[in-house]
């Protein structure tokens, strides 16, 4: 083997031999879980009573009404 080719030290370099077993693991950061549900922040999963559904219906048929009426008193 010949002495021709020396490799060059660098700055930061080491001097020992490699690792036999590499880094495993590269450390990220992770978003934050989200926070579990609590009973009292469940509004969204409860079912409407009859009322809250039907008065939007109500108040359209009602408005609807006023209309017709309007309409049959200029005859």
């Amino acid at each position: 083997m010949s002495d021709d080719f020396t490799p060059e030290t660098q700055t930061g370099g080491a001097l020992e031999p490699p690792r036999r077993v590499p880094p495993t693991a590269v450390g990220v950061m992770t978003p934050e879980p989200e926070p579990a549900p609590h009973a009292h922040h469940g509004s969204h999963n409860r079912v409407p009573s009859p009322a809250e559904v039907l008065r939007p219906v109500f108040r359209a048929v009602a408005g609807a009404l006023r209309g017709v009426a309007k309409v049959l008193e200029r005859l």
